[in-house]
Formats: structure tokens, sequence, C-alpha cells
């Protein structure tokens, strides 16, 4: 049985032609409804869609989901989010309006449980991608799954996208409490080797950063919060 005959995909749309596309990677017994209500409340004039991929497996699969979503996007703009944040009113509105004709790839502040301002990581509940140019380069790395990946996609869409990676302020995501990621050394070695020079300038080039990956290396997620503010 292939991978991706386990997942099913549930889509919602506010009209026929779609100018953004949300794609939401989950599995079942998690509250995904009251994300996706939230994004139908949404103050945005044109039309848009929510596409959920459903993975029935209980392993983490989250970017063979979210390559699903974006293979399967009806706009050109795609956003990927989880399944468990909290979007803001004009959350799809402030993503869209970011979209110039040079710009491929923009990156979101990100509030609460998990707090992030811009230093090109990529957090994978605020991202957005022009569809064509996301596929171009391959998508979502499914070696880093659960990991980093949010993190290599955008530095390949930096690398080899034929367009502008940025972050805005503007475009905000409201994160859980607790985050629910775990450290994983193996995919951290793997991203370190790939692209060396981004990784010791981003990831390491300060304290606070060397900081943060230690706690989160050793399940210290409590203490994380403290280091961010």
């Amino acid at each position: 049985m292939r991978p991706s005959e386990s997942m099913k995909t549930n889509r919602w749309q506010s009209g026929p032609s779609p100018a953004i596309s949300v794609v939401i990677p989950t599995i079942p017994g998690t509250q995904h409804e009251d994300v996706v209500e939230a994004l139908k409340t949404q103050s945005f004039e044109k039309d848009w869609e929510i596409i959920v991929v459903v993975d029935d497996e209980p392993m983490d699969r989250r970017c063979e989901a979210r390559n699903i979503g974006l293979r399967e996007a009806n706009a050109e703009i795609v956003a990927h989010t989880d399944d468990d944040v909290s979007p803001p009113e004009y959350w799809v509105k402030s993503v869209y309006n970011r979209f110039t004709d040079d710009i491929i790839c923009v990156e979101g502040r990100v509030e609460g449980g998990l707090q992030y301002t811009g230093t090109g990581l990529y957090i994978g509940c605020n991202i957005a991608v022009r569809r064509k140019e996301a596929l171009q380069v391959g998508g979502w790395d499914e070696n880093y799954a659960g990991w980093r990946d949010d993190t290599e996609f955008g530095w390949r869409l930096e690398e080899q996208g034929d367009g502008s990676c940025i972050y805005r302020d503007d475009v905000v995501m409201r994160h859980p409490p607790k985050p629910r990621t775990d450290f994983r050394e193996d995919q951290e070695q793997l991203l370190r080797e790939k692209y060396p020079e981004k990784y010791q300038e981003r990831i390491l080039g300060s304290w606070r950063k060397r900081i943060l990956l230690f706690l989160q290396k050793h399940g210290m997620d409590e203490y994380v919060l403290s280091v961010i503010n």
C-alpha cells in the first residue's frame, strides 16, 4: 500500500475560483474542526478554500499531507498552517496581500506557546508559498517530517526558487500554549550538513538560539518561552 492511500482530503470553498488555498494536515482525534470554523469566518473579499488532509496512520507524515494539499490546491497561493492554531480574523487577507509578482514565499509572526519574529526559520503554522514555485523545488521534504521540515522548505525556496522569500510582522498566527514538536537529532544534523552557512548564521548565530536549541534537544519545553522572551 502506498502511504498516500491512508490519507483523505476534505475541501471547503467560499466560491468557485479560489485566490488562495489553506492546507491543514491532521490525524483523526484532533480538534481541527475549531481551526476550520475559525477560518471560515475570515474577512476576505475573494473566493478561497480550505483543504484538510487527514492521515489515518499514527505516524508523523505532515510533510506528505502538506504535499498532497499543495498538489490538490486550486489557487496559485497556498498558505500552510496546523490543526491546533487560532487564526486571527484577517490572517488569510494578510497573507494574500503580501504576495506581489516577485514574491514566492511569505513567513509571518507567531504568538502564544511558540513565539517567532522572523529569523528566516519559516515556522510551519504560518508560511505561504506560490504553488508553482513550491512544486518546482520539490515541495516539502519528507525526510524532515516532524522536525525542521518547515525550515528546510523555506531555505530551499530561498536557494532554488525564482523569486523572493520575505517575513512580514503583520501576518500573525496564534499558537497553542504547548508546542507538540519534539527535537530530533538526526534531522537537526541533516539540516546542519545540507545548509552549513545558513545553519551557523540563523540557528547558532547567537547565545539565545544556542540555549533554545539545547532546551529543545533535552525536552525542557517549559523553559523555552523564558529564553525567547
